[in-house]
């Protein structure tokens, strides 16, 4: 049981960013395609190149606290 266990937690650790990447990446997509539809092109445009680059900022920031508390718990 132990085993299984520990695979299962080493997928879910590998399984977890990218599928925190891909469904941020997903709601900016969406989010950018409602405000295309809402207001003019450019003004999507703008809001789209604001939100995009703060969204991968803070998701990076968030896997690398992730990290770090990952490695002070392991270490304790």
């Amino acid at each position: 049981m132990e085993g299984s266990r520990k695979s299962v937690k080493k997928i879910h650790k590998i399984l977890s960013p990218t599928f925190k990447i891909i469904t941020s990446l997903t709601i900016l997509v969406s989010i950018t395609f409602v405000i295309r539809i809402n207001i003019n092109i450019d003004v999507a445009g703008i809001v789209a190149s604001v939100i995009g680059p703060i969204g991968v900022i803070l998701l990076i920031q968030n896997q690398l606290n992730n990290k770090k508390k990952s490695k002070t718990f392991l270490n304790s």
